[in-house]
Formats: structure tokens, sequence, C-alpha cells
């Protein structure tokens, strides 16, 4: 395997190509023999080519014979000489300047070939009225640097072009077929499409992506258009936000069999709760199996830095959970609705006809007060802003809140209002773990009757954009994003950002 590992070496390899047809791209060895109108011979600098010679030491006695230097810059020579045979008109020979903050030295070969020939020197200028394809006899045209081209072009189709391309970068947002808005000039099929998006069942994310961004959902979801991703090796953030939602589950599925409550519970009670989580979660991550080193670290953050249980999310989750004083009870567990629903007793999420779907990671009950939490786990911590929560930009927890009044209602046959909606930051920083209430007041200090109302006027912002949203993508609505500050919320992540014609109009 090593001889043929090193013969492979000094070996070439025929590309299989339909010579006289468009452009070849390939290596010196590769055009020996061929003929071409023209040839350009790129990256001649020293050590390129003619490539640097390099000692054979630890070949086998046949190779080394063939690495000889002397041979070696012969064998160059002459491959260069071969392709200067192999253009019928035009040789062009380049070389670049600098490469990697250093300068390049020219290869000897152009030294030696500027002794012998004369050589004329190219430069942009040479270029600067040249038109060489039909795209340039565009552009240039649409600047009006060229008069009506008779025979070439149509003009009309052009000077429409440019009219489209006007009003995309000047009315970027207009009501128009060329700005995202079609429901003009379509065919029923398209209507009907687009009509039978009212018939389907949303998630919040995805009319939270048409919110941010109309366009995007277009292509996403519409178009269902995909990006390619590099693979990795790295445990994404999903698959460790499902890992620590899977752990959670189980957990309070068996303190519940078990009668244990953590709120405010004894150290006895709380010793057994810790001894319970980190075995559930053992066997969870023993499943998964996270043996990259790149995950390592992703294991130690759950169950503790450097083998400290203090400083796991677990070990954490455990203290919030102990000293929580509101008198709320977690009752529900990863409560599904919509299609995704299995065993509810409300499998069904809908109102104008619209239908929803979900999964709820947590509710918790104060009975006393009759009044619910919705909390929702997240790895980041970060919990939308009382300005997307006030323009129904931010769906999620509105949402949820809405869906666990009416399972609460069908489970208990009373009705329940939401005191709070939080995110449970599992971010492994003592300022940022634990919970954060959303909010859309300026108040800090609300009583028990102002917050429920205030959640109640959140979800009533949220079911009346979701209503807008839907009949907007129903109506062909797919214009860019208007979102204040998008070019940070959207469009920094975004992986279509290729195909969009925001940068134009930003």
């Amino acid at each position: 395997l090593h001889e043929i590992k090193t013969a492979l070496l000094f070996n070439r390899y025929n590309i299989k190509e339909r010579h006289g047809k468009g452009v070849l791209v390939t290596s010196v060895n590769e055009i020996r023999g061929l003929r071409f109108k023209y040839l350009f011979l790129g990256g001649m600098v020293d050590g390129e080519f003619p490539t640097r010679y390099q000692p054979a030491i630890f070949f086998s006695g046949e190779h080394r014979k063939r690495r000889d230097e002397r041979r070696h810059l012969l064998e160059e020579r002459y491959r260069f000489y071969q392709a200067m045979c192999v253009p019928e008109k035009c040789l062009y020979v380049t070389y670049p300047l600098k490469g990697d903050k250093k300068e390049l030295t020219e290869s000897s070969f152009v030294t030696d070939l500027e002794k012998l020939f004369y050589v004329e020197n190219k430069s942009e200028n040479d270029f600067k009225n040249f038109i060489g394809s039909k795209e340039e006899l565009f552009k240039a045209f649409g600047k009006s640097e060229l008069e009506d081209p008779s025979g070439l072009l149509n003009s009309d189709e052009i000077s429409e072009a440019i009219k489209i391309d006007s009003l995309r970068k000047n009315e970027a947002f207009a009501e128009s077929p060329y700005t995202g808005y079609i429901n003009e000039n379509i065919s029923n099929e398209a209507k009907n499409k687009l009509l039978s998006f009212k018939k389907r069942e949303f998630s919040a994310s995805q009319l939270e992506e048409y919110a941010k961004c109309p366009f995007r959902y277009f292509v996403n979801r519409v178009l269902s258009l995909e990006t390619i991703e590099e693979p990795t090796e790295e445990i994404e953030a999903f698959e460790i936000g499902s890992l620590v939602h899977s752990i959670f589950y189980k957990f309070y599925s068996e303190i519940h069999k078990k009668g244990i409550e953590l709120n405010g519970c004894s150290d006895k009670e709380f010793k057994d709760a810790e001894k319970l989580l980190f075995k559930i979660a053992e066997e969870k991550v023993n499943k998964i199996k996270f043996v990259s080193p790149a995950s390592f670290f992703e294991r130690e953050k759950i169950f503790g830095i450097n083998g400290k249980k203090e400083n796991s999310i677990l070990y954490h989750f455990l203290l919030t959970e102990r000293e929580s004083e509101e008198g709320f009870i977690p009752e529900y567990f990863e409560y599904a609705f919509g299609n995704i629903a299995n065993k509810s007793p409300v499998s069904s999420i809908e109102f104008d006809g619209i239908k929803l779907r979900g999964k709820v990671d947590r509710i918790d009950l104060n009975k006393n007060d009759k009044t619910f939490k919705v909390v929702d786990y997240k790895l980041g911590g970060k919990k939308p802003s009382k300005d997307d929560l006030s323009k129904g930009i931010s769906l999620q927890l509105p949402l949820y809140m809405y869906a666990s009044k009416i399972l609460i209602q069908a489970e208990h046959n009373e009705e329940y209002y939401p005191f709070a909606a939080e995110i449970y930051s599992l971010k492994l920083t003592q300022k940022d773990f634990g919970r954060k209430t959303i909010s859309i007041s300026s108040s800090r200090k609300m009583d028990h009757d102002e917050r429920i109302e205030m959640n109640e006027n959140i979800v009533k912002i949220a079911i009346e954009s979701i209503v807008k949203y839907v009949n907007l993508i129903a109506s062909g609505d797919f214009r860019l994003s208007q979102l204040e500050g998008r070019e940070t919320k959207v469009c920094v992540y975004c992986e279509f950002k290729s195909i969009c014609r925001i940068q134009e109009v930003s």
C-alpha cells in the first residue's frame, strides 16, 4: 500500500471532457498534445511552476532515482514547453503579486520567456470599454452608456426590466408582484395553494417567522427551499434542549408518583430528588453516547463542571424549584396540542378557523386562587422583549397561555387565569439561571388582578396578530422584512441571505 501511494504522486490522471466545447480547467499535464485557440496559465509564481524540488529522503531506491533535482527541473521545463505549444492564437500568463500577506516572486519561466519573446502586458484599462458577454451588454445599456443597440437586444424588454429593477430599489415595500406581493396575475392553481394555507395547522415558530420576515417564510415554508449545511461533530443546541426536556419530564413524572413536592421540601426529600434526577440524566445521556471531544463540555454542564454537582444545570434546577414561594405546583408536562397531541383532553386548538399546534414544556397551577403559569425551558435564557410582545412578533408564550387555559378548563371543569408566562433559563451562570417572567407593562409592581389582566391582553394581541398573519399569507403578501432593527434581529443569521434583496434597499 505504501508503494502504491508513493507511485500515485508521480502519475497523471485523465479528465473526460468534450474537446472543443466550453472552457477546460485542468492541470498542465492534462493538455499535452491538445490544441486550443487560447490558453491561460495562472499562478506562475516561484515554487508553484516550476515546483520546488524536495529530496526523496524516505522513498525506496527506485522512487528516489526519479526525484533527482536535475531531472525534476528538466521535467518542469518540458511541461512548460508543452504548454506553450498548445495555444493557436494567444497564450496568457498570469501570476499574483501577493498572497497570504506576503509578496510573491514571479516564476523563473516567466523571466526567461520575456527574454526570448515580445510580451504585451494587459491591464484593466485595456478592457474598460470592452463588452465581452450578454450580461455586460445588459449592464451597459441599463446604465444608459449605450444607445439602443438595434438588432442586438429587445429594447422594450430591457426598458421594462430596468423599470422593474428601479421599483424594487426605490419602492421595495410597495404592493407589487415584483416586491413579493404575489396575489396578482397568478394561476388559479397558485391561488388555491395560497388559500389552502388557511386550512393548515400553524406552530408559533412558523408564525413568528412570518412576523419577522414574510419573504423568508415564503422561501422556507411555501417554496420549501433548503440550504446545504456543513456537518458538525458538536451536539446542536436543539438536541441538548430536547435531552434536558426529556430528563425533566421523566423526573417530574417520577416524583409525582412518590408524592414529593420540591417547593420548600426537606433536606432528605431534596437529596432523594437529587439522586433521582442525576440517575435519570445518566440513563438518558448514556443512550445518546457523548463520544466526540466537542460534546464533552455539554456533558459537563449537565452533570457538573469539573465533576462538581453543585456546578451543574441539574443541581441549579433543583435549588430554583425548592426556593419557589408563590404557591404554584407543577401539574402538566410536555402538553401537546394539534396534530402532535397524544392522549390529550384537548387535541385541537383553533380560532377564526385557524388551527394551531405546539407543545408546552410545563404548566404550574395554584389551586387556591385558580391561576396558572406557563413555563418554557430555554438553554439560552433570553426572554421576549416588551416591544416584540406588544407588536405581536413574539407569539410562543402567549399562544401557550391560550392553549393552557383551554386544557385546564377541560381537565378541571373550572376556569383558571393566566398569572404568568416564564422563560426558565438553563444558562449556567448565576445571574442568568432561573425564571424570567414576560411582561408588556412598564410597572415593576403589579397586584394579582393587574397581572392577570396584562397576560390576557398579551394573549389578545397574539390572537389578533395570528389572524392577520394567516390572512396575509393566504393573500400572497411575502414582501421583505419591515421589522425595525431587522439587520440584527433577522438578517444576520438568515441562511437565505444570498437570494434576498434586502441588501439593495437597506
